[in-house]
């Protein structure tokens, strides 16, 4: 089987060409949606209170925005949250893979697969890039937050031209470039 790792900044559309290749019949695992389960699990909640206190919960659950504003905030923080999640999304993932043995191709869809080190287990790095205005105003719009919030968590992931280094292929997600065909030519689709 081979694992493909598709990645990119935040607001760079990483979601979109997913949606595009679960169409198309390729699985794609979320990386980022199975590490918000594991967050909100009860089994983990023990482990916020312990490494973040009550201030990340409201009303006896963990509360996202709260949690959110903590990490992109303070970068120790944000590396214990990581240290945490990251190793249980990796188990998930590879479970998820024993379950879609018999397919050629897997896809894991993860924002920050190169800081991690993450992009080490795949066969290939896709990344996805968009200009950062574009990518500010996806973002806004997606989260309903402020410009200077979306600021601080790009602040947080690696420029993309340092990303882009690690990838034997880019996506260019502009809204002028035509998508479909880049994702035909790398995805032999």
């Amino acid at each position: 089987m081979k694992k493909i790792g598709l990645t990119g900044n935040i607001g760079s559309g990483k979601s979109l060409v997913s949606e595009i290749l679960i169409a198309a019949g390729i699985p794609v695992f979320n990386a980022d949606a199975e590490a918000k389960k594991i967050l909100f699990s009860d089994s983990f909640i023990p482990l916020l209170l312990e490494n973040f206190g009550e201030d990340v919960f409201s009303n006896e659950k963990p509360d996202r925005i709260k949690i959110a504003r903590l990490v992109f905030s303070d970068e120790n923080k944000r590396r214990i949250l990581n240290e945490l999640i990251h190793p249980l999304t990796r188990a998930a993932f590879e479970d998820w893979c024993v379950e879609h043995h018999k397919f050629e191709s897997v896809v894991m869809e993860a924002a920050i697969m190169i800081e991690t080190g993450l992009y080490a287990s795949f066969d290939t790095i896709v990344y996805v890039n968009a200009p950062e205005e574009i990518r500010i105003a996806r973002v806004m719009l997606r989260d309903k937050c402020s410009r200077e919030e979306v600021l601080e968590r790009i602040s947080a992931q690696w420029p993309d031209q340092k990303k882009m280094q690690y990838a034997q292929h880019i996506i260019l997600n502009d809204g002028v470039e035509a998508l479909l065909p880049q994702i035909q030519r790398i995805f032999s689709l």
